[in-house]
């Protein structure tokens, strides 16, 4: 937000208390003194919610969520125990659920704030948003960060996380020897 041809003026911080002078103009930016078209006008002032109160989320827990104004930030807390660290974690979002337009952006933050994994999806209305088998470093108080990219669109989704235990893979019977032996190329 901020330009001359902004429908929106998106997140937009004034820098301090004060009167402040919303001027509405042609969609050229352009006054002149030919301008005969009258009319009544509107706006709204809002508030985004951009850092609420983490909502607290478990391994193997989905819950429902919503950007319900234009600007917020779905945030979740996952606690973390030394019995997770090393382990993958896959953080899903379900598709937005009324199909319109919604960009997503999924992070997972560190105890200390630090972008870790992020993922953004350009049709996150028709698909999910995941980050996949994140393997988690430390103990902490991790937290989950879920926004529309262009900060305009509202919408209710489903956020999930998973943890999933890191096991040896099982040998295949008779893979093994099929794989060993040497690979011999026929042009033909």
């Amino acid at each position: 937000g901020g330009g001359v041809n902004d429908r929106l003026l998106n997140l937009v911080s004034l820098p301090t208390d004060g009167k402040y002078v919303l001027r509405v103009e042609p969609s050229d930016g352009l006054i002149v003194g030919s301008i005969d078209d009258t009319g009544n006008y509107s706006f709204v002032v809002w508030t985004p919610a951009r850092n609420p109160v983490p909502t607290p989320i478990d391994f193997g827990q989905a819950l429902p969520a919503e950007i319900k104004m234009r600007g917020d930030i779905a945030v979740f807390s996952l606690n973390v125990t030394a019995a997770h660290v090393g382990q993958p974690v896959s953080i899903t979002v379900s598709p937005e659920k009324s199909g319109r337009g919604f960009t997503s952006i999924l992070q997972l933050l560190a105890p200390d704030g630090t972008v870790l994994a992020s993922t953004g999806n350009g049709n996150g209305h028709a698909w999910g948003t995941e980050i996949d088998d994140f393997l988690l470093p430390a103990a902490g108080t991790y937290t989950i960060r879920f926004f529309d990219n262009e900060q305009d669109s509202t919408g209710s989704f489903t956020l999930g996380v998973s943890d999933q235990p890191i096991t040896a893979p099982a040998a295949l019977p008779g893979v093994a020897a099929l794989n060993s032996a040497p690979a011999t190329f026929v042009s033909g």
